[in-house]
C-alpha cells in the first residue's frame, strides 16, 4: 500500500486510504442524494507524475503489480464504496494486474 511511499505505519495507512469513503459516504447521508461513492485506483507512485513516466513498469512483474495494488483492492472490496474508479494507469502490465484483481475482488 502507501506505507512505504508515505513513510507511515500499516495502520496509518488503512486509515487514510478508507477516510474519503468514510467522508463521501457521510456526506451522501447528509445530503439525501444518489451519489455513487468510488474508491481510487491509481498506478504505483513511483514518483511524482508517475502515471506520465512509468518507470517502475519496466522492473515490476505483474505479480509484484498485484501484490502492491491487492491491500487496497481488499480494503475497498471489504468498506462501503460502491465502485472501484481504476484511473489514469500507464500500461498494460498494470491494467492486466488490476482486471485480475477485479474478478477477485468483485463489486456486485
Amino acid at each position: 500500500m502507501y506505507q512505504d511511499a508515505l513513510g507511515i505505519n500499516e495502520e496509518d495507512a488503512i486509515k487514510g486510504t478508507l477516510a474519503p469513503i468514510q467522508f463521501a459516504k457521510a456526506a451522501k447521508e447528509a445530503c439525501k442524494t444518489n451519489t455513487i461513492v468510488a474508491g481510487g485506483i491509481g498506478p504505483v507512485p513511483d514518483r511524482p507524475m508517475c502515471e506520465f513516466h512509468p518507470d517502475y513498469l519496466a522492473r515490476m512483474t505483474r505479480d509484484e503489480l498485484l501484490a502492491w495494488h491487492e491491500p487496497r483492492f481488499k480494503l475497498y472490496y471489504e468498506s462501503e464504496c460502491d465502485i472501484l474508479a481504476l484511473e489514469t494507469i500507464p500500461g498494460t502490465k498494470e491494467i492486466e494486474a488490476l482486471m485480475i484483481l477485479l474478478k477477485q475482488y468483485p463489486k456486485g
